[in-house]
């Protein structure tokens, strides 16, 4: 289950202060709706003060307060990556690729922080999967695996409650980070170019950074053999032209 550690965020926020929550798997018990209701509510509630901020200092062009705002978001994603060991820091690498891919297809500054938002929150989402679910070792059984396929849809129900229209591509980016180029992949089975321009860039390094991590089940890859992976799924499970530029990226 859930328990609350160290870690805090203290925003001056109309005159608030928003503590930050951070999960690791403790073994300490929570109510079952506390994990299914309270958690993302209140971690939409946290992102929901951070995110306007930080959309607001852009629209002011303070960048010193865009720097600190971002810092504060990815520290809260970063609290949440703890929950599970084997994934500890992947949402910053994640981000830090997505950025540099972003900049090799050619993303305005304006795509390029929206892709920044949308590489730190993608896997948001599952905070609301249960530890039995996320932390499994071994292969999930089906309904488990309907469970993980839901977090892109949760982010979204947690991210659109900020009402800004400012929020809707990150969200759609978030949301589609899973489907796959030949439409066999998830929520919507989106293929081809109706995936959104962003979640085709996520998909990619998400699956790389995952390769070349180690899971209870496997060890990590090696950083030609996952560059190969992602070649030989090219046109299938990644955009062929989003693939081939992360690909040459990798090997300067």
């Amino acid at each position: 289950m859930y328990r609350l550690t160290h870690y805090a965020i203290l925003c001056p926020l109309g005159g608030l202060l928003i503590s930050g929550l951070s999960y690791v798997n403790q073994g300490f018990p929570f109510p079952p709706q506390l994990e299914k209701f309270y958690i993302p509510i209140g971690v939409g509630i946290i992102l929901g003060g951070l995110i306007a901020s930080y959309l607001n200092m852009i629209l002011r062009n303070n960048e010193k307060s865009q720097a600190f705002f971002i810092n504060l978001i990815e520290t809260l994603a970063a609290a949440l990556d703890e929950r599970d060991t084997y994934t500890n820091g992947h949402s910053r690498r994640v981000t830090q690729l997505a950025s540099a891919l972003g900049r090799k297809v050619g993303l305005n500054n304006d795509d390029l922080k929206t892709l920044q938002l949308a590489g730190i929150l993608h896997d948001i989402g599952k905070i609301g999967v249960t530890d039995s679910v996320l932390l499994k070792e071994g292969k999930l059984n089906e309904e488990e695996y309907a469970v993980i396929k839901q977090h892109p849809v949760q982010g979204k129900r947690i991210l659109k409650n900020l009402h800004d229209p400012r929020m809707k591509p990150i969200i759609r980016a978030i949301l589609h980070h899973h489907e796959r180029y030949d439409g066999a992949g998830y929520p919507d089975g989106l293929r081809a170019e109706d995936i959104p321009l962003l979640s085709r860039i996520i998909a990619v390094v998400d699956t790389y950074d995952a390769m070349t991590s180690t899971r209870p089940y496997r060890k990590e890859m090696s950083k030609g053999v996952a560059l190969k992976e992602i070649e030989k799924n090219s046109n299938t499970q990644f955009d062929p032209n989003i693939a081939l530029a992360f690909v040459n990226l990798m090997r300067e």
